[in-house]
């Protein structure tokens, strides 16, 4: 199943006012279903609270929701975007931040009129995935190591109501979808259905995960991927803990759902005929919280694409000029993902990320024997919205910014070039400035991403260094994000361009 973006959030009808009451996610931003999801393959189900009542009874430790409107799948290769209403705050105190409700039930040992859980409990239904978190669905951080977590604890619904009932309880009392349960499996051992409301305590339970080992103070988005082969992960609903509730993100309606430029990319290579998924921009501005230097992949806030694997781009003016509020800026930091099994090279990265990032130009020229080189490269530094206009002509080569306080650099024959480095050795850290860095064995069109690498695109001036030696990137700067009025949220499929023409 293709990507699907949601611009808007999906109500469940049958919701009641306590459970509307907690946050849960409620915009789908990507969906991609992966292998062996049959019919469950609608993402607004996973949006919401739990339905309180489905085709066997009431939501409860014994019957977990099961219909294809009320779940959904994800499959190897398969992966689920999610935005939060609101923010859930990260108080490093060790209480979970983010519950997650699967479709996991325990294993009666009783009767239907009067279920048990076994001595010890068990419980059926259980999945594991990679689960990661962000702030504005570009920088990612994974949760548990990136190792899989799995899924074992159950949901409940009433608070009032048997846990085999057929309908709601007349006068129902709600359980809170907001406050985590933080027993385990083993509190459930033996226990009645008195004994598993108590051991419940109000919670409507869930799996809750803890957050604190991420960077962030808060947390709008989350993401599940990585399910083995073979297997499948439901999700029932996300919400998040009530008493951390921060400020709620930004209305699906005020995003710009337009592209300027590139969807995907397909490229047509020996070993690839897949395509690069959508480019992805945050909704919040760029401060000086989020604007910090670059010191590995963690750092980078601007991303494009989307996939296990990750590569890093820099450019470097070697002009001087930073970022407003910044001590640093001359060099700027984008990220790049891609699938397994893609083959995406130095060029395509490049290109993809000017075709989304608006205040990024690039000008190439062509050389008789040489073929295309990357000529000038600008980018609106202040935000306010600056023009860029390149001539390439080899005898007369110009370049200009219409604002002064903007990044602008260009040049071939005769002021300078753009020399392409690549990071030695590549790794999942930045490159050491001073030792990191060599020309690109070959030019960008042939410069094959491994996961873990770096480019950079430095500018070098002859007067300044007449014998070409490679100049190393200053410390680098996260590209700025742009602020939600002038974002542009991608969508997948409205622009695919074949990326075999040479730039070096």
């Amino acid at each position: 199943m293709k990507s699907i973006l949601l611009g808007c959030a999906v109500a469940c009808l049958c919701l009641n006012l306590h459970a509307r009451a907690a946050s849960f996610a409620d915009a789908v931003i990507e969906y991609t279903s992966g292998t062996g999801v049959g019919s469950f393959t609608n993402p607004a189900s996973a949006l919401g609270a739990p339905n309180p009542v489905n085709g066997a009874g009431v939501f409860s430790p014994f019957n977990p929701s099961f219909e294809t409107s009320q779940l959904t799948r994800i499959g190897n290769g398969g992966h689920l975007t999610l935005r939060l209403t609101n923010y859930v705050l990260i108080d490093r105190t060790g209480i979970p931040e983010l519950g997650i409700w699967e479709n996991v039930f325990l294993v009666n040992s009783g009767t239907t009129a009067n279920p048990r859980a076994g001595n010890p409990a068990g419980a059926f239904g259980g999945d594991s995935a990679v689960v990661e978190v962000s702030e504005d669905g570009i920088a990612w951080y994974a949760l548990n190591n990136a190792n899989p977590i799995l899924f074992t604890l159950p949901g409940n619904y009433f608070l009032n109501s048997g846990l085999l009932a057929k309908t709601a309880p007349a006068n129902p009392e709600y359980a809170d979808f907001g406050k985590p349960f933080t027993g385990s499996l083993s509190s459930f051992d033996g226990a009645d259905s008195a004994g598993i409301l108590t051991a419940l305590d109000g919670s409507a339970g869930g799996t809750w995960l803890d957050l604190d080992t991420t960077p962030l103070a808060q947390v709008g988005y989350v993401r599940f991927s990585g399910v083995a082969s073979g297997s499948t992960l439901e999700v029932d609903a996300v919400a998040i803990n009530s008493s951390l509730a921060g400020a709620q993100l930004p209305e699906p309606s005020t995003w710009t759902f337009l592209l300027l430029g590139l969807g995907l990319f397909a490229f047509r290579r020996r070993r690839m005929q897949g395509l690069l998924a959508v480019a992805w921009l945050a909704l919040l501005p760029c401060n000086s919280a989020r604007c910090s230097t670059v010191s590995s992949f963690d750092d980078i806030q601007f991303w494009i694409g989307t996939g296990t694997n990750r590569a890093g781009l820099l450019i470097d003016w070697y002009d001087g000029k930073n970022a407003p509020g910044s001590t640093f800026g001359e060099t700027l930091a984008w990220g790049f993902r891609w699938q397994t099994g893609e083959d995406p090279t130095g060029q395509d990265m490049l290109l993809a990320i000017d075709a989304v990032d608006q205040r990024l130009h690039l000008a190439f020229g062509n050389h008789p024997t040489l073929g295309s080189y990357l000529f000038g490269v600008g980018y609106d530094l202040d935000g306010d919205g600056g023009t860029f206009v390149f001539d390439a002509n080899p005898v007369n080569e110009q370049g200009s910014a219409s604002d002064f306080d903007d990044h602008i650099a260009y040049g071939f024959n005769t002021i300078g070039y753009w020399s392409y480095l690549t990071g030695t050795p590549d790794g999942p850290a930045r490159p050491d400035l001073a030792t990191g860095w060599n020309y690109a064995a070959v030019g960008a069109p042939g410069r094959n991403l491994a996961n873990g690498s770096w480019d950079a695109w430095v500018f070098s001036n002859y007067a300044t260094n007449p014998d070409f030696d490679p100049l190393p990137p200053s410390i680098p700067l996260a590209a700025i994000v742009p602020e939600p009025a002038t974002s542009l949220l991608v969508l997948s499929g409205l622009l695919v361009s074949c990326l075999r023409q040479r730039r070096s």
